[in-house]
C-alpha cells in the first residue's frame, strides 16, 4: 500500500495516518477534523484516546485483519 497525501484526498473510513512528527496514528477525517483513536510513536508505543491532531500529512487504508 502507498501513503496518500492529504492534499490529494481524505480518507472516508478509519485509516492509518502519518503526522509531521513521525507518528503513525489510527483515526479518520470527519466533519472537517481529524479524529484519532490512538497513536504509536517511532520509539515505543503509547495509547491516546479522544485526541485531535492538526499535523496529519498522509494516510493509507487499514490492512485486512489476520485470518
Amino acid at each position: 500500500m502507498e501513503w496518500i497525501n492529504v492534499k490529494e484526498k481524505f480518507p472516508n473510513e478509519t485509516a492509518l495516518l502519518a503526522t509531521k512528527s513521525k507518528m503513525v496514528v489510527i483515526g479518520d477525517y470527519y466533519d472537517g477534523q481529524w479524529r484519532v483513536n490512538g497513536h504509536w510513536s517511532h520509539n515505543g508505543s503509547t495509547w491516546i484516546s479522544d485526541y485531535k491532531f492538526d499535523d496529519i500529512t498522509h494516510w493509507m487504508p487499514l490492512p485486512e485483519p489476520p485470518k
